[in-house]
């Protein structure tokens, strides 16, 4: 019988220390899931940070872009009407000069 008393209080401290490791093991499970949990938050706040930073960045360069061409497109502007105005003098200047030679081959004929 004292045989048998030891042999219960065994499988009584058996079944103590098994129930004490599921209880274990249920609390990483769950310490786990909480872990994971908040991981997948983080990387989800961090890929929502992430587009948003790619399209105010996708906007800034385009913007960029945008400006640059308005830009190009007022140095071809002002460009255009310099040459424009460079051409309107030197068509002046030849018409004068025509006038000029006109004027000073008439005063050599008369000379």
């Amino acid at each position: 019988e004292e045989k048998d008393d030891l042999i219960v209080r065994y499988e009584n401290k058996i079944y103590k220390l098994q129930k004490q490791k599921e209880e274990e093991v249920a609390s990483l499970v769950e310490q786990n899931k909480v872990s994971r949990d908040k991981l997948n938050q983080t990387i989800k706040e961090l890929q929502e940070e992430k587009d948003n930073t790619m399209r105010e960045n996708d906007a800034m360069f385009q913007e960029m872009c945008e400006e640059h061409d308005m830009e190009v497109e007022g140095m071809k502007e002002e460009a255009k009407l310099k040459l424009e105005k460079e051409k309107e003098e030197s068509e002046t200047a030849k018409s004068q000069t025509l006038v000029f030679k006109k004027k000073f081959d008439g005063l050599n004929a008369k000379i």
